[in-house]
């Protein structure tokens, strides 16, 4: 081999060795400017708070050899875990100095309600905009930002705006954001209340709940807005349903309760949960809202279904029925909710009770029936009828 030949290689092999040292240390050096900035001109960035289930969601505490609850001990969420990077993930410097590729969005605002997306490959969307009453005419409740694709929370849905004395209606709320491959899907908002002094009242619905990743949890359902009327009738908003996920699955949100005076009160159905589509729990059927009227009709809502359980994990329990009162008119209380179903050696979800009906005709609810348990499993107990007192009880007592 020649010297030009040989030095020409070293040469080669040198420039090779120069860059590969080049884009090492301009890597370091940007992970350097991004942690050094780390707390240093954050601007509030915010993203769904972890929901209460275990890595391996609700699993039965050994139903076949009894309740020992060890693998619901487990310390982690998926949704704490990705929390875990926050005082990084927060700071918008982070998603600058990795060209959008990691870090969390942020909340929306009045110019721009959604929340904004988390980094395209890891971080948190952040929260819908919360209008109030004064901009609600102009600003709708903000959907919650969707998280990176590999990880990440979804934001949760911003909450409606309440109905300005009957010149705007109440708003629903902002759905919550989708969880990355490692996250929780964000809660819906909540739906605003409508007081209405002259005239029909209705609150607004619950948003939708954000969708699980792989591994992770449906978020919840938003609860709807209560109603209240002097002259008119008066409506609860509805409670939407949860999201499923892999791991566990998100409850369903609570109906409005109703008042009014003269008119008739109808007490907001709640939200299904969601179901476990592997792993873990159901989530628990949402609570309905009550009515009460003072001389017209009632009737409650129906309680919410609860999830079915994973391959391994309880059903969750059916929520509650909305009660109905009523001093001149006719009552109906709502549906107890059904229990989820449970998988292998897992127990199934309880039934709710029916809601209770006072006044005039009255008819009590039915109550709602147990999930059936997995093998292995117990089967969930059934709801208790509701109860009637009015001057015709047409329904069961419980």
């Amino acid at each position: 081999m020649s010297t030009a030949t040989s030095a020409g290689k070293h040469r080669a092999a040198g420039a090779r060795g120069t860059y590969v040292r080049r884009a090492v240390g301009g890597a370091m050096a940007g992970g350097a400017m991004a942690a050094a900035f780390v707390g240093f001109g954050s601007v509030g960035t915010a993203q769904a708070a972890p929901l209460d289930c275990p890595l391996i969601c609700d699993l039965p505490g050994a139903s076949l050899f009894g309740d020992s609850g060890a693998p619901q001990a487990l310390a982690y969420t998926p949704g704490s875990v990705v929390a875990m990077f926050d005082p990084i993930l927060d700071n918008p410097l982070t998603l600058v100095f990795t060209f959008g590729m990691i870090g969390n969005g942020a909340d929306g605002n009045v110019l721009h309600p959604d929340g904004f997306n988390g980094g395209f490959l890891f971080g948190s969307g952040g929260d819908g905009y919360s209008p109030t009453v004064i901009d609600g005419a102009i600003v709708r409740a903000g959907n919650g930002g969707n998280a990176g694709f590999f990880g990440g929370n979804g934001g949760n849905g911003g909450n409606g705006a309440d109905a300005l004395l009957g010149i705007t209606p109440a708003q629903n709320g902002g759905a919550g954001g989708n969880g990355g491959f490692f996250g929780n899907g964000g809660n819906g908002g909540d739906g605003g209340n409508d007081l209405n002094a002259v005239g029909d009242a209705t609150g607004g619905n619950g948003g939708a709940a954000g969708q699980g990743g792989f591994v992770g949890t449906g978020g919840s359902g938003g609860d709807g807005g209560d109603a209240s009327s002097l002259t008119g009738n008066a409506t609860g908003g509805t409670g939407a349903d949860g999201a499923n996920g892999t791991i566990g699955g998100g409850d369903g949100g609570d109906g409005g309760n109703a008042s009014t005076t003269t008119g008739a009160a109808i007490g907001g159905d709640a939200g299904d949960a969601g179901d476990a589509d592997f792993f873990g729990g159901g989530g628990d059927g949402g609570n309905a809202g009550h009515a009460n009227s003072t001389t017209g009709t009632s009737t409650g809502g129906n309680g919410g279904d609860g999830g079915s359980g994973g391959f391994v994990g309880d059903g969750g329990n059916g929520g509650n029925a909305g009660n109905a009162t009523s001093a001149g008119g006719n009552t109906t209380g709502g549906n107890g909710g059904d229990g989820g179903n449970g998988g292998f050696f897992s127990d199934g979800g309880n039934g709710a009770s029916g809601g209770n009906a006072s006044g005039g005709d009255s008819t009590g609810g039915n109550g709602g029936s147990g999930g059936s348990g997995g093998f292995g499993g117990s089967n969930g107990s059934s709801g208790s009828d509701g109860n009637d007192s009015g001057g015709d009880s047409g329904g069961d007592s419980g």
